[in-house]
Parts: C-alpha cells; structure tokens; sequence
C-alpha cells in the first residue's frame, strides 16, 4: 500500500493524472480544487491531499482546507481536517488514523475540525491531539418539515412514526398561518449574488473576527463553492458536490434608509443556514424578520443557527409556534489556544461555508 502526498502548488497537475483518471472513488472534486488553489489563506506548499493507494485503486483519503488564525499578534498556519474516506472493505483497519498522523506531522500539529460524522469524529480524537476550542449549542427551526423522513433512520422511529405525520402537518399549518398574518408587513431588504461596496465597507469597519474573515476571504468563499446546482448525481465522489437545488446570496437590511448590515445565507435544497452575519445587535431583530420571511418565501426544511445567543433571541423573537431543537456543534483544535477575547466566530467557520 502506497502513500501519496499532494501539495498545493501539484494538486492540479494530480488531478489530470493517469492515476487520478483510474480511480473510481476520486479523493477530491473539480469544486474543491479551484476552491483550494484560490484560497487567499493557503501556501503553494501545503499538503492538501493523503491518500492510501494499492494496485491504482484508492483506499482512503484525507483533505486539509489552509487557514490561519492570529493569537496575540502572530499569524498561525494551520489546516482544517476536511474529508475522510476510507473504502467499506478496508474499514476497521485504522488506515484512516495511520494517514492523519501523517496530516499531523506535516501540518506540526497545527490543525481542526468541525462538523464531523460521529465515526470520523472518534477516530480524529482517538489520536489524542484534539481538544474542544469551542463548543456552540444553537438551534434548528423547523418551517415546512417532514418528519417521517427526519427520523426514519432513528432506532424509536417505530415508537414515534404514528404522530411524525401529524408534527409535520401542525408544523406546515403553523408556518402558513404566521406568512398570511405578517404577509403585509414591510420589510427593507435587498439580496444580491455578492457584496456591494457598502457590505465591502462593512467588513472593514467590523470588529476583528476569530478566524479573520474579511472581504478577500468572503469574496472566495462566494465564487469558488463546492456545490453546484445539476439533477445529475456524482457518484465518482463520496460527497455532496451536486444538488438539485443550490442557492448563496448576500442580503443587506435596512431600517428604512439606514443600512443595518448583511447576512450571508446558504439554501441547499430546502435546508438554509446563516453562515455570516455582519449585523449588530440593535439590528437583531431586522435579521430575524428578514430571515424568516426569506425562510417562508422558499418554504424550506429547517434553518440551522449554531450560534447560541442569536439562536436564542430568533427563537424568542419567533413565538412559541415554531418548532425547534438543540443542535451542538464542536470546533475542536491540536493548537494550544483558546479564543481568550471572545472574538466572533462565525457559523460558517472551517468548510460548514461550503458544504
């Protein structure tokens, strides 16, 4: 079994390789490639791609997104452990956690990882380099849900699936009824495919952020995305790189003639989060109306908010009616750290931006 290394400044010519060609399960998207080499925090000589190989065929893999963070004045490299696979028949063989030691030691121990599945999770923490940097308890507001397809893959789905049904009918009938009671009521927004010089002018008057997300940064993240919309699947990749439907937009608020900030949002089939939000607290209440109404508009699944005190005021600022539940999210971290000043940290930090 071979072990092969990509380095940023290689990644391209990698991906139009003969071994890349042979590989039915490829290691990384077209997407992500591009959204790697136009990272504006990422070093042409940054291992990005780890892979097990054994007669052409591929066996696991690992991908490392580059970031820096500054602690105290000095500007941190380090990687955020991104995807992981390993082939099904060669799953209980450690091979995942033999190639993140490899991640390790090239990146000096210097990486993190958020929004993992449970499996991936355990093995990264196996390795014992990893402590939680923050945990974020927020919520997900259901709007227009099925509740049969939420929970059928619970083990009590059997015990429960009599009133799923029911949930999701007083849940839709809900969210109608608060649409056509606040169905004339005014609202100051405008969206838009990227920011203005008005939100660019935001950003830079914004307080520093933990992970120094600025207009260069948000500008990459708006043009290079990992999801496109098709009706096609991409089966040669294990991850969702195609949905039927895929929206990013900008939204600037307004309280009357006064700009109140913006909002970036994602809608990947009917499942909407707020990755960015550059609104002050005074304003709170504008974001929430507005999200809502965008929410309603799409008559989308949930709307996933990880930061806890927005969480909190929208839940508040909603009424009773809607229906939600607790949703935890962990940044952990190798890096001796910790985020002393409190500085924002952004729901779409790490790739939740992209995926």
């Amino acid at each position: 079994m071979d072990l092969i290394k990509i380095k940023l400044k290689d990644l391209r010519t990698f991906c139009h390789s003969d071994l890349f060609n042979k590989f039915s399960i490829k290691p990384i998207s077209l997407l992500r490639v591009e959204s790697y080499l136009n990272n504006p925090h990422a070093n042409s000589e940054d291992y990005c791609v780890y892979l097990f190989v054994e007669n052409d065929e591929l066996i696991t893999f690992r991908t490392i997104l580059s970031d820096y963070v500054v602690v105290h004045g000095e500007k941190i490299p380090f990687g955020w452990c991104s995807g992981v696979y390993v082939k099904t028949e060669y799953s209980g063989q450690k091979l995942s956690v033999s190639l993140l030691n490899e991640v390790i030691k090239d990146w000096k121990n210097r990486l993190m990882f958020t929004n993992y599945a449970q499996a991936s999770e355990h093995c990264n923490l196996s390795t014992g380099s990893f402590k939680i940097l923050q945990q974020r308890t927020g919520l997900r507001f259901y709007f227009y849900p099925d509740f049969n397809r939420i929970y059928k893959d619970r083990a009590n789905y059997h015990q429960i699936k009599w009133i799923l049904p029911l949930l999701s009918v007083v849940s839709c009938g809900m969210s109608r009824i608060y649409r056509l009671i606040h169905f004339w009521k005014k609202r100051h927004y405008t969206e838009m495919q990227s920011p203005d010089e008005e939100c660019i002018k935001c950003l830079d008057n914004h307080p520093n952020t933990f992970f120094n997300r600025k207009a260069a940064e948000i500008s990459w993240i708006i043009q290079y995305p990992w999801i496109m919309q098709s009706d096609g699947n991409d089966f040669s990749y294990p991850f969702s790189c195609r949905k039927k439907s895929y929206k990013l937009r900008v939204c600037k608020i307004f309280d009357k003639d006064r700009f109140a900030g913006f909002f970036i949002y994602t809608l990947i089939e009917s499942q909407m989060k707020i990755i960015y939000s550059f609104v002050g607290k005074t304003d709170w209440n504008r974001m929430a109306d507005v999200a809502r109404d965008i929410a309603g508009k799409n008559r989308i699944e949930y709307l996933t908010i990880l930061d806890p005190e927005i969480a909190r005021f929208l839940k508040h600022e909603w009424g009773f009616f809607i229906l939600s539940k607790q949703y935890t999210s962990n940044i952990y971290s190798s890096l001796h750290i910790e985020n002393s000043d409190n500085k924002t940290i952004f729901d779409g930090d790490g790739d939740n931006c992209f995926t």
